[in-house]
């Protein structure tokens, strides 16, 4: 009788901490976490008057960004360790070292490239004032925040 309790007590404290989980994971869509940036993202959609289409394509253009600008950044800190150890040897083989340093140079471009791709992509969803828009309130926030230099 006490191992089938046990057993049902645990088996109802598993459930009740998935579906605990999975319940606060997602609200209205959102990740639960990111709460305010969806806030701010459904402010941002209907200052600009975006339509439904628009915001689709624009959480798939995110979603595709994102991805790259991930995989460039792990590339980036891969070669970046690689060019670390290879400084931290006796003997500095400098061919070694150059090639990576244009591996990383190559990699930023392509980064780069993809941050443009992205500018460009969102400026075909939305329209010429829908974009004006946008870059003004980009404008705004980015004066109204004072950037510590590195």
């Amino acid at each position: 009788m006490k191992k089938g309790f046990k057993k049902g007590l645990l088996l109802f404290v598993i459930a009740t901490f998935l579906t605990a989980s999975s319940a606060y994971a997602y609200h209205d869509g959102c990740e639960y976490q990111k709460h305010e940036k969806c806030d701010k993202f459904e402010r941002l959609s209907d200052e600009l008057g975006l339509t439904d289409e628009q915001k689709t394509r624009l959480d798939k253009q995110k979603e595709v960004f994102k991805e790259k600008n991930i995989a460039f950044m792990d590339k980036i800190y891969a070669k970046n360790k690689e060019l670390k150890a290879e400084l931290e040897k006796p003997e500095i083989d400098r061919e070694s070292v150059n090639n990576i340093i244009d591996d990383i140079q190559k990699l930023t471009g392509e980064k780069l490239r993809n941050r443009v791709d992205n500018i460009l992509a969102m400026k075909n969803i939305l329209t010429q004032e829908q974009f004006e828009k946008l870059q003004q309130k980009m404008e705004k926030k980015r004066h109204g925040h004072k950037r510590r230099r590195r």
